[in-house]
């Protein structure tokens, strides 16, 4: 029973509101007091009482989780033996459960009940040893029952309430009829549910920002130098009978066009390069060609067009030997050179 009273104690100060907003478990939405009748296994009809506090729903805002103090006091009415045996009830403990707010937004609102009691009972001036065995003790019972709430004035901030609950499972189980009135301050809105918190989203580095791009279809490499990121296309991200972007060009340039998207103040130069195959007029073109390709389709991704330029370098910055077939393959590229690619 200590430890039950430590643990209502610990409750009631989390029940103290530091502020009226009703929040998922564990955060406050009322207060409810009752007082009925209680019909106790073993015993007369007695006197029943319960403090509840709601501590925010759980999963859905209509099933609300509670917690608080009960007690009853009653009559033993006891046979043992044939002998009639007499003497007094009274209890005390902690409940704890869910309360299901069927139709919480109407002026009558039934609900559900299904919860754990854990109740002391002292048996008092009980004539008989073996009696007084049977019902003192600390019992663990389940509840359940069904009420109703009436809501009260414009702001339904108050109710009337009204339950039938059962407590099962003890030699002192009972059918307890309860009435009472609940306080929830916030009235009709403790039943929306609490916003997800929003979780702030990693700062994006010039690392997260290549590596984002580093694994696309085409992008042959990718370069890191204090704020500035270059990604090299390769000549597989063209169509070679037109000129343009193919379909894996154009979801490469999609995709880079995103992660540029993050740094706002971000300059983007578009470079076209070519292998020295041709006559230098003929790789100007296609060097600008391609570069132009991939500037309108990172324009057409959301980078602003006043933040894009376009070069055509023909084949005067090689990175590969232009007398193999893979140094010119390397050679016919286009960057795409990110300045300012810091937050």
């Amino acid at each position: 029973m200590v430890k039950a009273l430590a643990t209502t104690v610990l409750v009631v100060r989390a029940l103290i509101p530091s502020a009226l907003p009703a929040q998922r478990i564990l955060g406050f939405g009322g207060l409810e007091a009752r007082a009925g009748v209680a019909d106790v296994k073993n015993a007369d009809k007695g006197i029943n009482w319960a403090l509840d506090g709601d501590l925010g729903y759980l999963k859905l805002p209509i099933l609300r989780t509670y917690a608080g103090l009960n007690g009853f006091n009653a009559d033993v009415d006891l046979k043992l033996g044939g002998n009639q045996v007499g003497g007094s009830l009274s209890a005390l403990g902690v409940e704890t459960g869910v309360r299901a707010d069927l139709r919480p937004l109407r002026k009558l609102s039934p609900y559900l009940l299904l919860g754990l009691s854990f109740t002391h009972v002292n048996a008092s001036d009980v004539n008989d040893p073996a009696g007084e065995d049977l019902l003192d003790g600390s019992y663990t019972a389940l509840d359940y029952g069904v009420g109703a709430a009436w809501h009260l004035g414009r702001r339904r901030t108050w109710a009337a309430v009204g339950d039938l609950r059962f407590t099962t499972g003890s030699a002192v189980g009972r059918t307890v009829v309860t009435g009472g009135i609940r306080w929830n301050p916030r009235g009709p809105d403790m039943y929306k549910r609490v916003a997800e918190p929003e979780k702030k989203a990693a700062p994006v580095t010039t690392a997260t920002f290549a590596s984002s791009v580093r694994s696309l279809p085409g992008v042959s490499a990718v370069r890191e130098a204090d704020s500035t990121v270059t990604i090299v296309l390769d000549e597989t991200v063209f169509d070679t009978s037109t000129g343009g972007l193919s379909a894996k060009g154009q979801s490469t340039v999609q995709s880079t066009a995103k992660s540029v998207a993050a740094f706002p103040n971000a300059r983007v130069s578009v470079e076209g390069h070519t292998d020295s195959t041709g006559n230098s007029a003929s790789d100007q073109r296609a060097a600008e060609q391609r570069a132009e390709a991939v500037r309108a389709a990172l324009f057409a991704g959301g980078v602003a067009s006043a933040r894009l330029t376009s070069t055509g370098f023909g084949g005067t910055r090689p990175i590969g030997d232009n007398s193999t077939a893979e140094g010119r393959s390397k050679n016919r590229r286009v960057e795409i050179v990110v300045v300012g690619a810091k937050q």
